[in-house]
């Protein structure tokens, strides 16, 4: 039997090797296995079973008896043997544990561990997993990893197949605890939030906690929110609701990263998120401050691009001025106008003085940003006028009252009279309105009338007194500013020429008085005098009648004080003003702050001075500890702007036609005290410049011809350049030598012509203005010589009997001939039909009348200056006898000695409209034409209206015939064909009685219309007098401007 099988055996298997000799019927009985090899059944059917034990092969031996049912009996063995058969392995199952999300390697040993084989070792034929919950894998060292799949926890099983050594297998199980762990939460992909610049955005914990997620379905929450940057801005957390809320930083554009932790209870996982800030196109922001200050009824120009660096832009964007305008359209104070070139100009109104808010306005290319600009228009007096009421002079008997009746009259409405002073009365006479009387008593006496009745003042001379004298009235004005309007703005800050104390009185002398002279050169000898308030109640100014005057500031009073006085020079007044700063007195106190003197700086027009507090300070000497600071900065004299950027400095830029000293007030200042000072900036005007003539830009011309030139080419020619940027003119222009003629188109150019047949160089001298100064320019001007044709100046005359004969050299030929570019000359081709010309050979021509031929003969022939030919003539009077006239011919004219006549101007030349002037010649000594001008060769040329006759004066020594020759000429100088004439007079005595042709009546030259004056003389002449309006001027705000007499002459009084 084979191993672990069974085997069942019947009492005949038994019997089977059993015999009896007896042939008895045998039987078996007990049947009996007495081993432990194995379990032996009795079956109880005569039939048995063994089943050997689990793997045992072998032998066995079952005993038995046998019977013959005889009674005998027999016992025998049956013998099994047990053939060896091979066990199969047993496959025993394995059990295994591991944490979620890892990775178990499991070994063959490990796997086997629980499987065996009877016969001997098992080994691993295969290892599989047929399930998705993870995956298995074979490594090279015969062991297999199982991986999990993500997150899985729970039960895995691996199917093991066991082998024998005969290959016998068996099957097992591998099972795996996958034991779970807590997986940290996944932050998810929150994306990009967005919100505007300068806005804030709210972000709900539970938005973000959406995009978050946990495999293990634990509860989330967040944890934390932080921003990345704090620069970026700020996070705050509502501690109520939970909510954040982030506010980018002011003007910020751009991502934003911000951080968050996931808590699932036990693990943090961390994300991030962003937040897109859009830019938002931020309006430009004024950076700094600007004022302006300009005269009443002047103008002020400036670059508005100057005033860019006042402005700034967070985006970064280009800005530029779009315009600028005057605020709220109040167009009532003046107007603004764009030149086109980046400069604007405000002009304002016709005597407004005051504060007009200008607005800068700047444009980033989206939004507009305006800037408030003050512009201060500083207040010039416009004087009055005075008026007399009586027409004429006034006319008074001797010892017998006059009167006088005035009016004055103011041009601004914002103005004050305050002075009005009369003089030129002479010693004794007595002055009085009824309520005022002033007696004269020393020369050029002076009378202030402010105070009186001006319409109705009495005049009484002293006993006796007659003759003519002229009284003059002076009016001063003073101009505060229009009322309706804001002053600059600015500090307390107390400004004036002089420096007072409250409650102390103040000296001035005659020489400060000159030294703040502004209208008038001081010279030795002037005088200041009448010193007086302009407003009585700040104080009293007392004449001390030693040269000086006292100021005592009224009790309490401290600003600023306006005063006024005159400088008399040779019986003239000139009006002045100044003012006086009356500073608050410190009870118990050292100010402490002393001026170490006021800075002044040079800057060429149109350039721009920069400064800061620290230069201001270096003025001031302080008290040691204190911090002092400066305020109050503005323009106190001059024109222009001053601007002020965000990091203190300070900049003036003149108006771009203002060549003055400028003034600069600031109030420097401690904790306890301040003074007020001020710099001065002398903006200087610089003269245009030039290049020297030897760098200038040469000309040429042809000789004869004209060369015209543009105000533009002799800027350019001389390369004239102004530092100040000045328009630049040309004024002047002429030559030298003397050798041309320059006219001055009337369009911006000239004409210049060289004097006839003129050749060379000369110099165009001129002057180059900038409105201010002149540089003088030079330009050389080249004539290129041409060959010049010779000329003719009138027909050779000569005189000649019938039948004889006249010689002439060639010196005589040519007398009438000139050439100026000295060629020598040559004659030839002799053509008369009433004589005939012979070349003797020794420059010598021989002239002879053509039979008995009387009268003009006509002779042409050729001049050669060896390039050019003309022809010239001869004018030979043929006579019968050496004196008189030919037979039969009359003088054209007949004349006494010394005597005029009027010669009619011949119809050949009075009727040629291309005639332009006429040349007369061969005039007898003495004998002028009074109509012409006289040429250097004795010739007369006459112009004009050549339909008059020609007026000829003969000599007293002259008696006898005489031919004048008359050419008529063009514009270009050129003898004109068929306009001459030779004219024949008779001088001699016999003619005396007759008189003659000539006019001699003089022309009217006509008389001046000297209309008479308003007023006149007691004896009806013209007294020549008028009363003129010549107001001062005042500007409260102490910029010490010019001022003008208002001196009206009131005539002559007698």
């Amino acid at each position: 039997m084979n191993e672990d099988g069974t085997i069942t055996l019947t009492d005949g298997d038994l019997l089977a090797g059993a015999s009896d000799v007896d042939g008895d019927t045998l039987s078996i009985s007990d049947v009996a296995y007495t081993g432990t090899d194995g379990i032996f059944t009795d079956n109880g059917d005569d039939t048995y079973t063994f089943a050997p034990n689990e793997n045992f092969n072998g032998n066995v031996t079952v005993d038995f008896t046998v019977s013959d049912g005889q009674g005998g009996t027999d016992t025998a063995q049956a013998n099994i043997i047990v053939v060896p058969v091979n066990d199969p392995p047993v496959a025993g199952d394995t059990s295994f544990s591991m944490n979620e999300d890892g990775t178990i390697t499991l070994t063959p040993a490990q796997l086997l561990a629980n499987s065996s084989d009877v016969e001997g070792d098992v080994s691993l034929q295969g290892v599989s997993y047929s399930g998705s919950d993870g995956t298995l894998s074979a490594n090279d060292d015969g062991s297999f990893s199982f991986i999990p799949n993500e997150n899985f926890n729970g039960d895995i099983v691996l199917d093991v197949v066991v082998l024998d050594s005969e290959g016998a297998s068996d099957t097992a199980q591998a099972n795996i605890v996958v034991v779970p762990v807590n997986d940290a939460p996944q932050a998810g992909n929150v994306g990009t939030l967005t919100t505007n610049e300068d806005n804030s955005i709210e972000i709900d914990p539970d938005y973000i906690l959406g995009f978050a997620s946990d495999v293990d379905g634990d509860d989330l929450s967040l944890a934390s929110l932080t921003l990345r940057d704090p620069n970026h801005g700020t996070l705050t957390q509502n501690a109520q609701t939970g909510v954040y809320s982030f506010s980018p930083a002011a003007n910020f554009a751009g991502a934003v990263a911000l951080d968050y932790l996931i808590n699932d209870g036990t693990v943090d996982t961390a994300g991030s998120m962003e937040v897109n800030v859009i830019p938002v196109n931020d309006a430009a922001f004024v950076d700094g401050n600007s004022h302006a200050t300009v005269m009443e009824d002047g103008q002020i120009t400036f670059n508005a691009d100057d005033l860019l660096n006042l402005f700034g832009d967070v985006d970064g964007d280009n800005l530029t001025i779009s315009n600028v305008i005057i605020a709220d359209g109040d167009e009532a104070e003046g107007q603004v106008v764009a030149n086109g070139d980046g400069t604007f100009t405000f002009t304002p109104e016709d005597d407004f003085a005051g504060t007009t808010q200008l607005q800068v306005i700047v444009s980033d290319g989206t939004v507009e940003t305006a800037m408030d600009m003050p512009v201060y228009v500083r207040p010039v007096a416009d004087g009055a006028v005075i008026t007399k009421s009586q027409d004429g002079p006034i006319v008074m008997n001797e010892d017998e009252t006059g009167f006088l009746s005035l009016s004055v009259d103011l041009l601004d409405a914002s103005e004050s009279l305050t002075s009005l002073v009369m003089t030129g009365y002479p010693l004794g006479f007595t002055i009085s309105d009824g309520e005022h009387s002033v007696t004269i008593t020393e020369e050029g006496q002076l009378i202030l009338i402010n105070d009186w009745d001006i319409s109705n003042i009495s005049i009484d001379p002293p006993e006796n007194w007659h003759g003519t004298f002229e009284v003059t009235l002076t009016a001063t004005t003073v101009d505060y500013g229009d009322e309706n309007s804001n002053a600059l703005p600015d500090s307390s800050d107390i400004t004036g020429d002089f420096d007072a104390t409250e409650g102390q009185d103040l000296i001035i002398t005659e020489l400060d008085l000159l030294d703040m002279a502004e209208n008038i050169q001081v010279q030795d000898g002037d005088e200041p005098g009448f010193v007086h308030l302009i407003n009585n109640s700040q104080g009293a100014l007392v004449d001390n009648g030693d040269g000086t005057w006292t100021f005592s500031p009224a009790d309490g009073f401290t600003g600023e004080v306006d005063f006024a006085y005159v400088i008399q020079r040779d019986g003239e007044l000139f009006d002045e003003q100044s003012s006086i700063g009356v500073q608050p007195a410190v009870p118990g106190a050292d100010n402490g702050l002393e001026i170490e003197g006021i800075a002044t700086t040079d800057i060429d027009k149109g350039n721009s001075v920069e400064f800061t507090d620290a230069d201001l300070l270096a003025q001031i000497n302080g008290v040691d500890g204190n911090d002092l600071s400066i305020t109050g900065v503005q323009i106190t004299d001059g024109v222009g702007v001053l601007r002020q950027s965000s990091d203190g400095t300070y900049t003036y830029t003149p108006d771009p036609d203002f060549s003055s000293e400028a003034q600069i007030s600031f109030v420097a200042s401690d904790d306890l005290n301040s003074v007020t000072s001020f710099v001065n900036v002398n903006v200087i005007n610089a003269a245009p410049e030039v290049v020297a003539v030897d760098q200038a830009s040469d000309y040429t011309v042809a000789e004869d011809g004209s060369i015209t030139f543009t105000e533009s080419e002799l800027l350019t020619a001389v390369g004239a350049t102004d530092a100040d940027g000045d328009t630049m003119t040309v004024e002047g222009l002429g030559v030298q030598p003397d050798s041309g003629t320059v006219i001055n188109n009337g369009d911006g150019s000239w004409t210049v012509w060289p004097d006839s047949d003129f050749g060379g160089n000369m110099e165009l001298t001129y002057m180059v203005n900038d409105g201010t100064y002149s540089t003088p320019a030079t330009v050389l001007l080249t004539v290129t010589p041409e060959n010049d044709v010779p000329t003719e100046s009138t027909p050779l005359y000569v005189e000649m009997n019938m039948n004889g004969t006249t010689t002439l050299t060639l010196d005589e030929l040519l007398a009438n001939v000139t050439d100026v570019d000295g060629d020598t000359l040559s004659v030839s081709n002799f053509q008369s039909d009433n004589a005939t010309v012979s070349d003797n050979g020794d420059d010598s021509y021989s002239i002879v009348a053509d039979g008995d031929f009387q009268g003009t003969a006509g002779i042409t022939y050729d001049v050669s200056d060896g390039t050019e030919t003309i022809q010239a003539s001869i004018s030979a009077n043929v006579s019968p006898a050496e004196d008189g006239q030919v037979d039969g011919e009359a003088a054209d004219y007949t004349v006494s000695p010394g005597g005029s006549l009027n010669i009619a101007m011949p119809s050949s030349i009075s009727e040629d409209d291309s005639v332009d002037h006429v040349i007369a010649s061969d005039l007898p000594d003495g004998a002028t034409i009074s109509n012409g001008l006289e040429d250097s060769d004795g010739n007369y040329v006459i112009s004009g209206d050549l339909s008059q006759p020609i007026q000829v004066s003969l000599g007293d020594g002259f008696e006898g015939d005489v031919s004048i020759n008359v050419i008529g000429y063009d514009a270009l100088d050129q003898t004109v064909d068929g306009a001459s004439e030779i004219i024949s007079i008779e001088v001699d005595d016999a003619y005396a009685a007759q008189g003659s042709s000539a006019d001699g009546a003089n022309v009217n030259a006509g008389s001046d219309d000297q209309g008479g004056g308003d007023w006149t003389n007691a004896d009806n002449t013209n007294a020549g007098v008028d009363v003129m309006d010549d107001s001062s001027s005042f500007d409260n705000a102490n910029d010490n401007n010019g001022s003008n007499d208002d001196m009206s002459d009131l005539g002559g009084i007698g």
